[in-house]
């Protein structure tokens, strides 16, 4: 992984320069989505990274370079390095040869001793091996005081140690590789227990085998990580000064395996902004993030064409499959910052979104109620309560309720004088009569919209909203596509009517006949309401995440923020959809969990320049956070 020469195809190193110049789309990232931009960290050669943390501070120690056997750098923020400014090993072992001190790994022992262990070139060998350094300080100096390299594995050499506790059990180990390649043979990953004083105690155990076609006989630069349960065996494989090296990983049963490849390898490669990823290094940062330091090219690839590797950041996430997530951690980055608005349940987050929308008591001019078990009332409901000047709130069905839920009552009474009209949606079906008479005893007029079924009640609501020349029609038997259009419709001054998938509604359709509104746009593809109205507007894509972006795209293309929302389920967004319309913005649809739909991350990508902020709906179990870190990535 150091300066050394590779035995891997003289293919890939002819090809370097020309991929160094191209984005490669990791397999971790939705293929076709904006690829995103990275920056160097620490914009100093400083290969093969290992960052500890202690008393608050990151260090971070890497291979040899200008003639230092072991830089040092350390940052609180993990993207603003300083150099230590001084060699952390100035002295190395007799045995030893100078200029191939490799990829240290640093770790405080129980006697509060700092251990190093690290590569070195035997002198009686010829070959790289592995020995162990100690310190008082994490600044050094280290010194070996070893006899002969503890790790040497005859012909091959050993490299690339790393030191992991597992915090389930607190017991340490040693991983590292025998660097077969250097030889023509295949590479391995080792492991090995170590005493608390990070001295090893076990035997030898493979770990895992260089047999996958990407990785070109190399996996390299160990490093295991335990979270969600599961322990995560991270390497760089392919050719160090190529723009062919990448990062995989492998999962394993235990802290010595077995382990298992993953088919989603590679999972960071070259990418805006650097070429070659390797030498990966996990850490939590003094905040608790985990984060991983990585080695790339920033410009040229290779020694010998003038490059040099800089150490990188990333903070990592996992999706919904397990894989790992990688956002950049760039020095000069602005994100977007992205909220959230939610509460224990959909009912609540409706009452978060009031109370977001309407801070001060009694500010609202009206409140429009819908069911909070079936979507279409509330979703057509949204042009209405900005029209009214008010918030849609949301409270159980008439199958499971005759009464208000409690929170909801409060929420009104907060935000609507008595004496002020509280719109319900749906016939007595749909909400209890028993919630009109609780409101009229408080002193609220009530106002029913309601038809015979959800199709005639939207119409019922576009008759409130003055029949506008506008209308937006969505299916009624599924929520995304309506969803979507709710903004688009409030900016547009327009209503929604619902169709019958792909056939029209009888009452949408005498209401087209009645009122022949000037501009009808139909959400969805042709087996949803494009397909029901051929001759409207048709604003589709080719899923639900594409069709949200198509609108977005349409009716928002010089927005400054956005809405975010699960396309899985409807009850968080219902409430959603009215306060990005107020606020000029998109309703985005998401998975619950990373990666970004393609169409959503293009969308987002594109307005890079013009985005101040994002508001995601719901919760962390209806939008989870790799979600909301892959927003930030690419908004």
């Amino acid at each position: 992984m150091a300066k050394r020469k590779s035995k891997a195809p003289l293919l890939l190193l002819a090809a370097s320069l020309f991929v160094s110049m191209c984005a490669v789309v990791g397999v971790g990232e939705p293929s076709g989505a904006a690829t995103p931009s990275w920056e160097p960290a620490y914009n100093q050669d400083f290969p093969d990274p290992a960052v500890m943390v202690y008393n608050g501070v990151e260090y971070a120690y890497s291979t040899n370079s200008d003639y230092v056997n072991t830089p040092w750098a350390t940052s609180t923020n993990s993207t603003q390095w300083t150099s230590g400014g001084s060699d952390a090993m100035p002295a190395l072992p007799s045995w030893s040869t100078t200029g191939d001190t490799w990829a240290p790994s640093v770790e405080q022992n129980a006697s509060g001793q700092f251990v190093m262990w690290y590569t070195i070139a035997d002198a009686a060998t010829g070959t790289q091996c592995i020995s162990r350094a100690v310190s008082a300080s994490p600044s050094g100096p280290f010194i070996d005081t070893n006899s002969a390299p503890p790790i040497c594995q005859a012909s091959v050499g050993s490299i690339d140690p790393e030191i992991f506790t597992d915090p389930s059990s607190g017991q340490n180990y040693l991983y590292w590789k025998s660097d077969g390649n250097s030889v023509g043979e295949p590479s391995l990953l080792w492991g090995e227990e170590l005493d608390a004083n990070l001295n090893l105690i076990g035997s030898p155990t493979v770990m895992l085998r260089s047999d996958q076609t990407w990785q070109q006989n190399i996996i390299e630069a160990p490093d295991m990580w335990f979270v969600n349960g599961t322990y995560y065996l991270f390497y760089s494989s392919n050719a160090y000064n190529s723009a062919f090296d990448a990062i995989g990983y492998a999962t394993c049963t235990s802290p010595l395996g077995s382990c298992q490849d993953s088919l989603l390898n590679p999972v960071l490669e070259s990418s805006n902004g650097m070429s070659g990823p390797g030498g990966p290094s996990l850490f939590d940062d003094p905040g608790g993030t985990l984060r991983m330091a990585f080695d790339a090219w920033p410009g040229a690839v290779g020694y010998a064409n003038g490059g040099y590797r800089a150490m990188y950041m990333a903070t990592v996430s996992f999706g919904a499959s397990g894989q790992p997530l990688f956002t950049p951690d760039n020095p000069n980055a602005t994100s977007v910052p992205i909220d959230r608005i939610y509460g224990q349940d959909a009912i609540g987050t409706s009452i978060a979104v009031s109370q977001a929308e309407f801070p001060a008591g009694h500010s609202a001019r009206a409140v429009v109620l819908a069911r909070s078990d079936f979507f279409s009332d509330a979703l057509a409901g949204g042009p209405l309560a900005v029209s009214v000047g008010g918030p849609l709130l949301i409270t159980p069905g008439a199958a499971t309720s005759n009464t208000l839920d409690p929170r909801v009552l409060a929420e009104i009474q907060r935000v609507l004088p008595a004496g002020d009209t509280v719109y319900v949606l749906g016939g007595d079906l749909a909400l209890s009569p028993g919630i009109d008479e609780q409101l009229a005893s408080l002193g609220y007029q009530v106002v029913r919209e309601a038809g015979s079924d959800e199709y005639a009640t939207a119409v019922d609501i576009a008759n409130q909203l003055g029949n506008p020349a506008t209308v937006f029609e969505a299916t009624g038997l599924n929520f995304p596509d309506a969803l979507s259009a709710v903004p688009a419709a409030i900016v547009d001054h327009g209503a929604i009517l619902l169709t019958d998938g792909n056939v029209q509604a009888p009452e949408t359709a005498a209401y087209l006949n009645e009122f022949h509104p000037s501009v009808r746009y139909t959400i969805g593809g042709s087996l949803a309401a494009g397909g029901a109205d051929p001759g409207a507007i048709n604003v589709s894509g080719t899923d639900l995440f594409a069709t949200s972006a198509a609108v977005a795209t349409t009716f928002f293309p010089s927005a400054t923020v956005f809405g975010v929302a699960t396309g899985a389920a409807f009850p968080d967004a219902l409430s959603g959809g009215g306060y990005m319309g107020t606020v000029g913005g998109p309703m985005l649809l998401v998975n619950p969990a990373a990666p970004l739909p393609t169409s959503i991350a293009a969308y987002l990508f594109l307005g890079l320049a013009r985005f101040v902020q994002g508001t995601v709906f719901g919760g962390p179990l209806a939008v989870n956070e790799s979600v909301l870190s892959a927003l930030q990535a690419v908004a």
